[in-house]
């Protein structure tokens, strides 16, 4: 009889399921492939069959054929290209589609300068980018897709960067309601590669940014995690002990740079962090759990750094009913392990 899911690893298959392999999830996991495959078809994660396009999908179409490319109109249904070029022959659109890139307005505004500085928010945001996002090879456009859960951070960022565009959604995705937010900018395209090292095709590539300060490179760490990495708090059997965790998995250059990154500026000498590889494709992680996941929270939030709080609350959530402090010092000998188990007494 196979080893039962814990609810920790369905939440580490929820959020990375169509972000990594399920050959990497289940080495990560230390479960078989066929395994992590029987799961997820068991929580219904697997890609929904396609489906006709509603008619809120066709009001989009209609608005917005010859102001947007049809790249950019599949980037923000969530179609592909082929499809909306033939859905708008089918509704007899093609006479007012703009043939050349030179007849592209821009019916919308945004901050063109929101990277061009490095500050806590810009290098937030350019981690979250870099972890959830994708910029675009063939164009100037940059785009972001969240869960249902997480479009307030969505709608934050919009206001942030003055975005007077729309948010798209909701879409199916894997099982999951999703909005988009797609912007066109040659000059973020140019400071997030400048900057922050965001290329297209990113995810096997990505170096770490042109950052210098400590502060903001947290900042970018913390985007970093909240898009790709993962949040939560290992409760034991016995109902007490609760040990918080953080994970995060990248290049090797982005881990590498990001240990190194919290070893100096957070964790002390007797609290260093490593990493190691989870697949031959540069694919590598670290992790930090204890009384170490816990320090790295009060850094971001003593230092008033954005973070998306409806990711850590999970984590919060589990050892708030004895409180923080108590977890970081046992009333009872005022001692806990480096994983953050209570010690016995002498």
């Amino acid at each position: 009889m196979g080893i039962r899911w814990t609810e920790n690893e369905d939440e580490y298959l929820r959020d990375n399921h169509g972000k990594i392999t399920v050959k990497e999830i289940s080495i990560f996991l230390q479960r078989s492939y066929r395994g992590v495959g029987n799961r997820i078809s068991r929580l219904k994660l697997q890609k929904e069959n396609k489906k006709r396009w509603t008619e809120a999908e066709n009001i989009f179409l209609r608005n917005n054929v010859g102001i947007l490319t049809h790249f950019e109109i599949a980037k923000q249904l969530g179609k592909t290209k082929y499809s909306v070029d033939h859905h708008v022959i089918q509704m007899g659109l093609k006479n007012t589609i703009l043939s050349t890139k030179t007849q592209f307005k821009k019916i919308y505004s945004v901050n063109d300068d929101f990277f061009s500085e490095i500050n806590r928010t810009s290098a937030y945001y350019a981690g979250l980018l870099a972890a959830d996002g994708c910029v675009s090879k063939k164009d100037n456009s940059i785009s972001i897709t969240q869960t249902v859960d997480k479009l307030s951070c969505l709608e934050q960022f919009q206001k942030e960067v003055g975005y007077t565009g729309v948010i798209y959604g909701p879409r199916k995705t894997m099982g999951q309601d999703v909005f988009t937010l797609t912007i066109s900018s040659s000059q973020w395209k140019k400071d997030l590669k400048n900057n922050f090292m965001l290329t297209p095709r990113k995810s096997l590539t990505l170096l770490p940014p042109n950052i210098t300060e400590g502060i903001m490179s947290i900042s970018f760490i913390t985007g970093l995690i909240d898009g790709d990495g993962s949040v939560g708090a290992y409760v034991y059997k016995n109902k007490r002990d609760v040990v918080p965790i953080v994970t995060l998995c990248g290049t090797k250059e982005i881990i590498k740079w990001s240990c190194n990154t919290l070893n100096k500026y957070i964790f002390s000498k007797n609290q260093k962090i490593g990493y190691r590889q989870i697949t031959s494709n540069n694919n590598y992680f670290l992790s930090f759990s204890g009384t170490k996941a816990l320090k790295y929270y009060q850094y971001i939030e003593k230092n008033n750094l954005l973070f998306m709080r409806c990711k850590w609350e999970k984590m919060l959530d589990k050892i708030s009913i004895k409180g923080i402090d108590y977890y970081l010092k046992d009333k009872r000998n005022n001692k806990r392990d480096k994983n953050g188990k209570f010690c016995k007494s002498n």
